[in-house]
């Protein structure tokens, strides 16, 4: 379940993001694998609608999960 925090126009919603790895992403195979990720997205809101967004998430976890290597 996602954790939520919002102040005035800003929320802050800490997400995991689960699936399968079943097609090539950024060049790698697929492994057909369970991988979750861990990401934070802050938005900003006017009048209900999302206008700003930035996302942080541990791109070299979700890689390691991917079995990526360097070349």
């Amino acid at each position: 379940m996602p954790l939520i925090i919002s102040e005035g126009n800003t929320v802050a919603v800490q997400m995991v993001i689960t699936g399968a790895h079943m097609r090539a992403f950024k060049g790698i195979p697929p492994h057909r694998k369970q991988v979750h990720w861990e990401i934070l997205a802050i938005m900003k809101v006017r009048d209900g609608l999302i206008f700003e967004q930035e996302t942080y998430g541990d791109w070299i976890e979700l890689m390691s999960q991917l079995q990526w290597t360097v070349r």
